[in-house]
This record gives structure tokens, sequence and C-alpha cells, in this order.
């Protein structure tokens, strides 16, 4: 079942690797929530024309609702097929990705 979960994120990848967006996006994948301070300074200091999209896995909840309060966009993630249809095509967008 790995074996093609992870087929699948090649495949998704590959379509969407030369697909262009209007909106620039940095990315942040926070698997722990110890790295607000940063994620806001980071979000505060980015031009106009590029977003922050934030990507949490469940355990760090709380504190991606923090974020979505100080109006930072999150979206959950977990391995699954939501992520592959929805996560790598934005990955795959990004302009710059952070991963802590």
């Amino acid at each position: 079942m790995k074996a093609i979960y992870i087929w699948l994120v090649r495949f998704v990848s590959i379509l969407h690797y030369f697909s262009s967006s209007k909106t620039k996006r940095v990315i942040y994948l926070m698997s722990f929530g110890n790295n607000l301070h940063f994620i806001a300074k980071l979000a505060d200091e980015l031009p106009d024309r590029e977003r922050l999209l934030v990507l949490y896995r469940p355990s760090a909840e709380v504190e991606a609702t923090e974020l979505a309060a100080l109006g930072i966009q999150v979206m959950p993630f977990q391995d699954n097929l939501h992520f592959v249809l929805e996560g790598i095509p934005k990955l795959m967008q990004a302009k710059l990705i952070f991963l802590r």
C-alpha cells in the first residue's frame, strides 16, 4: 500500500510540476507547534504578492488555530489521498518551502 501511495505522490507531483499560480506561495510544513514566533514574523515580512500557507499535522492544531487568528492561512495534512490531491499541487507551486 505504501508503494502505491508513493507512486501516486510522484504522479501528481509530475502533473503539477510546470503549473503556475498568479500568487507565489511560501509554504511552512508544521509538524510541531513550537515555532509560532518565526511563522508570524515570516508572514509579516513577505511582500504583498506572496502568501504564506501553513500545512500542519493534527498534533499541532491548537497552534494552527492561533496562526489562523493572526490571519495566516492554515491547512491540515496527513499522509492520505486528500493530501495527495490537495496538498501536493500546492507544494509544487510553492516558491519556498520550510520544513519543521
